[in-house]
């Protein structure tokens, strides 16, 4: 009898394989100023979240703006940080995090960001 299959881990939206470069910012969570600002690369995106790389560490539940410029005309999308983990051997400063957009990503959006302009089906 052969093993069964590794159960996959189930997603509300479809993720896309990408790395996009992107501006974060910190932002205030009550105020809305912006505290700081960085560069970082997007990847896997969906409509609810995407994961990030960013050679700074930010706690769960940090507020920020991604400004996606590859998109036209560029988007600002408020998100915040669901987890962190560090990314071994790459140089103990770079961290990977889960974000939660603020707001569900239309179709649109996403095809902004992909790469050619369309989605995987």
């Amino acid at each position: 009898m052969a093993p069964a299959p590794p159960a996959s881990i189930p997603r509300d939206y479809p993720r896309f394989a990408s790395r996009i470069p992107v501006q974060i910012q910190v932002v205030h969570a009550w105020e809305g100023d912006t505290r700081a600002s960085m560069a970082a690369t997007l990847f896997n995106v969906s409509r609810g979240g995407a994961g990030l790389l960013l050679p700074y560490v930010l706690p769960p539940r940090t507020r920020l703006a991604v400004l996606i410029p590859v998109a036209a005309p560029s988007l600002r999308i408020p998100a915040e940080v669901v987890w962190t983990s560090h990314l071994p051997g790459h140089g103990g400063g770079t961290a990977v995090y889960g974000v939660r957009w603020m707001i569900y990503l239309s179709r649109e959006s996403l095809e902004a960001m992909a790469p050619g302009g369309s989605l995987p089906a």
